[in-house]
């Protein structure tokens, strides 16, 4: 149980999730999550997008689920799974589990599509911070990902079935997300009216305070004489 614990808090994390998903960035991650990254690398495969942080806090994975709860409903992140893996994964030294960045499929794809067949990587590092993502990315370069010819179609089919079921999931939670918005935005907008309402008697009330207390002195006035 303590070893468990002790490795329940990570700083390196892989988030993965939908290609037409606004990518994750440094800033996104601060306004919308409180988290601060110094190096962060984004790179799209077409299909799904992943990005690579460095936090300056260990965070749980409660914290990290938290997080990209919060991209979906603030800034629409569709959280996708790949090989069968988790969407976010972190990195523990010498843990050989596949829960373990270095040893997830996900994460030896994310390093193949980045050497191999070179696709572009976004990459914003501290100004003075050392690259020590960079580090592990070289481990891991030559790091392959099972070859899907060599699944049997039933298998293929069990997968296509389950990243359907996945899609229609994510867009529930989308819909559901954005309908409890658009709810939120309307609440928001009575409440405005109703406060604008009650600014406004406030003011009328003023106004007449002020007359009343202008009668009053001109009516001592009139007495005095």
């Amino acid at each position: 149980m303590v070893f468990q614990v002790r490795h329940t808090q990570k700083k390196i994390w892989l988030l993965t999730y939908g290609a037409s998903s606004p990518s994750i960035t440094h800033d996104i991650l601060r306004v919308n999550t409180g988290m601060v990254t110094d190096e962060c690398y984004t790179m799209c495969d077409g299909v799904h997008k992943y990005t690579l942080i460095h936090l300056v806090k260990k965070e749980r994975k409660y914290r990290m689920q938290m997080a990209m709860a919060a991209l979906l409903v603030k800034q629409k992140v569709i959280q996708a799974s790949l090989f069968d893996e988790e969407s976010i994964i972190g990195h523990v030294k010498w843990d050989e589990s596949t829960e373990n960045l270095p040893n997830s499929t996900s994460f030896k794809w994310f390093v193949q599509c980045m050497n191999e067949k070179g696709l572009h990587v976004d990459e914003w590092v501290k100004p003075g911070k050392p690259r020590s993502l960079l580090q592990l990315l070289k481990t891991n370069k030559r790091a392959t990902v099972p070859n899907l010819e060599s699944l049997s179609k039933e298998e293929i089919i069990t997968k296509f079935k389950a990243l359907s079921a996945e899609s229609k999931s994510f867009e529930h939670k989308l819909a559901s997300s954005t309908k409890k918005i658009n709810s939120l935005m309307q609440e928001l907008q009575v409440r405005k009216s109703i406060s604008d309402t009650y600014a406004q008697e406030i003011n009328s009330l003023e106004t007449q305070l002020v007359d009343a207390q202008k009668q009053i002195a001109e009516l001592q006035a009139k007495k005095n004489e």
